[in-house]
């Protein structure tokens, strides 16, 4: 079974679908406790039959593992999203809708996704928890292609940038100082617990992009975690975690331990 998603692929559980958002339960929990709306920041389009008829490049299937009873929605942006906003309106929504089915909500979102849910809360009010993971709070200079095509030289690090970013609205979205970032405000929620990540290479990392990323990191002078710099991760919460790995590897590492603050917090 490949690792990649691929077009015409038929993407079971598909609950909602707009313009904006494709939103997809993948588990049913086993009590309504819990439930998990997770966002990794991927984009991709399916059609009538739920079959995926565009996606992002070299888009990896989540394993995501959560414990038996927690409910798992997982969310995705379409290729013609009119940006995070639209996108934030649309889950606030969805999440409205099934509010009533679940004792506790945990928002979880990873780079770009993180802001997305953080704009969704405003329309909650304090209804939800926040997770942040890698969250380009104040931008990344990544997200603007004219910058990077300006600062890298090496044609096979500008591949791999253009595999990664499609210059879609949601990326030029976190370029700092973009209007959306200008109008992002403290977000509305119970708790808002933000996992930082960054590379220190003092470590053996066991995802081999982490180095990859460790080297772009270097390069472009980031001092993150080979996407987002470190700096742009901080926000204004008591509740701050910093993991040493990269951007690609921290949804992974920090789903982990809201799964585990989740369980202590019951």
């Amino acid at each position: 079974m490949s690792i990649f998603v691929h077009n015409k692929e038929k993407l079971k559980g598909v609950v909602q679908k707009t313009p904006n958002v494709v939103i997809q339960k993948i588990q049913e929990g086993t009590d309504r406790d819990l439930c998990f709306i997770i966002g990794s920041g991927y984009s991709l389009n399916v059609d009538e039959e739920d079959r995926v008829s565009w996606h992002d490049p070299a888009m990896i299937k989540h394993n995501y593992r959560l414990r038996k009873e927690i409910t798992v929605y997982i969310y995705f942006y379409t290729y013609e999203c009119e940006g995070l906003a639209a996108a934030a309106e649309e889950i606030a929504q969805f999440t409205n809708s099934i509010f009533e089915e679940h004792d506790r909500i945990f928002f979880v979102g990873h780079s770009k996704c993180a802001l997305c849910l953080c704009k969704a809360t405003e329309y909650l009010k304090d209804l939800v928890t926040l997770a942040t993971i890698s969250a380009p709070i104040h931008g990344t200079i990544i997200a603007d292609q004219e910058a990077i095509e300006k600062m890298v030289k090496s044609p096979i690090l500008m591949w791999m940038y253009r595999k990664i970013f499609s210059n879609h609205k949601i990326d030029k979205d976190i370029i700092p100082g973009s209007e959306f970032l200008k109008g992002l405000k403290e977000p509305i929620c119970k708790e808002h617990i933000n996992i930082r990540s960054k590379l220190s290479g003092k470590k053996i990392y066991q995802n081999p992009i982490d180095y990859f990323l460790l080297l772009v990191d270097k390069v472009l002078k980031l001092d993150g975690d080979g996407i987002v710099p470190f700096a742009s991760q901080q926000a204004k919460t008591e509740k701050q975690i910093t993991i040493d790995c990269s951007h690609v590897s921290s949804l992974k590492v920090g789903l982990r331990l809201i799964e585990e603050y989740s369980r202590l917090k019951k």
